[in-house]
């Protein structure tokens, strides 16, 4: 479930590449991190982790999203507005390099592997 894309969380019924890079992005992250970034307990709590990092989804920045089947049900938090990403991998100027760091490249890739759009995530 760690590294399952939120549309698919959300009751989509179309399964693509766009799924499968999420999933890379998900696995990209772990090794970088050496744990899990989405460690849910239960499918909600997978979304609200996700949700915490990425921000929330609008209809703006995920077109269809109200539209999937178990959009309706969920309780955004208000507080995940932002992409928070670059929290969870800072940016180390110099000296040697930590497991959990991350340069703009690495950010950049991450974000756009990460994108609640499916539309928008780049292809292998």
């Amino acid at each position: 479930m760690w590294y399952r894309a939120p549309e698919l969380l959300l009751g989509t019924e179309i399964y693509n590449q766009q799924i499968d890079m999420w999933s890379v992005a998900c696995i990209f992250a772990e090794f970088v991190l050496r744990e899990p970034l989405f460690a849910g307990k239960s499918e909600m709590d997978q979304i609200e982790k996700i949700f915490a990092v990425i921000g929330n989804p609008t209809e703006k920045t995920w077109p269809g999203f109200e539209k999937l089947k178990l959009a309706g049900k969920l309780q955004l938090n208000k507080k995940h507005t932002a992409n928070r990403l670059r929290d969870k991998f800072p940016m180390r100027p110099c000296g040697p390099a930590d497991s959990m760091y991350l340069t703009d490249c690495g950010i950049d890739l991450l974000s756009k592997l990460f994108s609640l759009n499916p539309e928008t995530r780049p292809s292998a």
